[in-house]
């Protein structure tokens, strides 16, 4: 996370879009599955999702104006929940709930968050 800080040091971050997302494996049962595949779609849908807004919230949060918006999927709103697809509909639904304690503590600050799909 530093080279990520380092290198964005200096910028003036006001809107953030969390948009990468990878999508593979998909539909495979979880006991079926490449594991490092998955691995792979956690760390770019969740921990890269994350990082980066980890590194650039400090900044909008002093300068007291941001917007962050992510990205989800619509496999969010399938009911039940999209067929083999286990691992990528939880790492869109963090896209969409991990930040909303993040937009309460700072609403107040400028810290403007949303998701779409809502």
């Amino acid at each position: 996370m530093r080279r990520l800080r380092a290198a964005i040091e200096g910028l003036d971050v006001g809107v953030l879009v969390n948009n990468a997302g990878v999508g593979r494996p998909a539909l495979a049962y979880l006991h079926e599955a490449d594991v490092e595949a998955w691995v792979r779609m956690v760390r770019v849908n969740m921990w890269a999702l994350t990082e980066v807004t980890a590194s650039v919230m400090p900044g909008m949060v002093e300068r007291g104006r941001s917007a962050v918006l992510n990205m989800g999927s619509a496999s969010l709103e399938a009911i039940p929940s999209f067929p083999l697809n286990t691992i990528y509909v939880a790492t869109k639904r963090h896209a969409c709930h991990v930040w909303i304690p993040a937009r309460l503590h700072n609403s107040d600050r400028g810290l403007q968050s949303r998701r779409h799909p809502n």
